[in-house]
């Protein structure tokens, strides 16, 4: 009899242990919610603007805002820098690529190219994930100061 306990004891251990592993912590790191670059004449802002993660896909997306001064100028690209585990989570699309990692900035995550100037950029990735402290780098090919990184808020991946 105490042998079927114990092993009902270790079995629902066991299942309460694997239930753990699957629920992300919802804490959210205090960090600056933009980062600004200075290339030559002009600068970039890059902004956190929101985090909403949809229930009924299990998706969660990030947008950022980029604005530069003077206004009309326009990056070679930017990278938001992702996990491992948010790398393999990250939803394909046609406005950003994976980096892994960029040439240009050194990070890996999630790259927004073809000159993106001023606008909203977001991406998807599969899961509920929490914002923290990542970094984010930008390149402008034709300055000789390229990349500038520093740190921004965005998505991490949960402590265990």
């Amino acid at each position: 009899m105490n042998r079927q306990r114990l092993r009902a004891g270790i079995f629902a251990l066991a299942a309460l242990a694997g239930i753990a592993c699957l629920v992300r912590p919802s804490f959210t790191q205090s960090c600056s919610s933009s980062f600004t670059g200075t290339f030559s004449a002009s600068s970039f802002t890059l902004t956190f603007q929101s985090r909403t993660y949809d229930a009924v896909t299990d998706r969660t997306t990030v947008c950022y805002g980029l604005t530069s001064s003077p206004s009309g100028q326009s990056l070679d690209h930017f990278t938001i820098e992702l996990c491992s585990e948010l790398r393999s989570a990250l939803v394909a699309s046609a406005n950003y690529s994976l980096a892994s990692p960029d040439g240009t900035t050194g990070l890996t995550g999630v790259k927004f190219g073809n000159t993106p100037g001023a606008g909203t950029y977001c991406f998807t990735v599969n899961g509920n994930w929490a914002l923290g402290c990542t970094n984010t780098g930008m390149g402008k090919d034709s300055v000789a100061s390229s990349p500038v990184t520093g740190p921004i808020q965005g998505l991490v991946c949960a402590q265990g």
